[in-house]
């Protein structure tokens, strides 16, 4: 496994995400706030439109939102985990 995701990128996320970063792994990210979002690439992340498409390029993705609704609208909204992740993917929440 060498492509990872994480969806959330507030202070754990984006801990996280820089972590994964700096052990080498192509790392997407996703969060509503384009402010967090340009942190997250000026880390050397990759910026996904929406969960989907984080899902579609990584076979891991970590989700750190904030509470059991946005987990649900991050894995089976339209554009969610659930629509888009290879068979044998994980999400880790």
């Amino acid at each position: 496994m060498k492509k990872t995701g994480v969806i959330g990128l507030g202070d754990m996320g984006s801990g996280l995400a820089n972590n994964l970063l700096k052990a080498g792994y192509e790392t997407w990210g996703f969060d509503l706030s384009s402010e967090r979002n340009k942190v997250f690439a000026d880390m050397g992340g990759k910026i996904a439109s929406n969960p989907g498409e984080v899902g579609k390029e990584a076979d891991a993705v970590f989700v750190m939102v904030m509470n059991g609704s946005q987990v649900r609208d991050v894995v089976l909204s339209e554009n969610g985990l659930i629509n888009t992740m290879e068979k044998g993917s994980v999400i880790l929440l």
